[in-house]
């Protein structure tokens, strides 16, 4: 099987609702939700300490990603970063 990358990005200032954001689109049933926010894995200029490392590791939180159109990376550190906008 062919790893997955989301196609959807929720990016935003902190304390903006980027969170009840995702939390609001999990609901939905075309919208699929990794069980962790803030993977931080397309910042890698910022240098955050919690930040997903590697691809594999980042395509391992929409293993479970099935049928939905859509997968969503959410994260309000990509909004700071300068390669982020390019990275995704």
């Amino acid at each position: 099987m062919t790893a997955r990358i989301p196609n959807l990005f929720v990016v935003g200032a902190p304390k903006s609702g980027t969170t009840a954001l995702v939390k609001y689109l999990s609901r939905h049933p075309d919208v699929f939700v990794p069980s962790r926010k803030e993977l931080h894995f397309l910042c890698q200029d910022l240098g955050y300490h919690y930040r997903v490392e590697t691809l594999a590791e980042y395509c391992s939180y929409f293993e479970e990603w099935e049928s939905e159109a859509w997968a969503v990376d959410g994260s309000v550190w990509y909004l700071y970063s300068e390669d982020a906008a390019a990275n995704i």
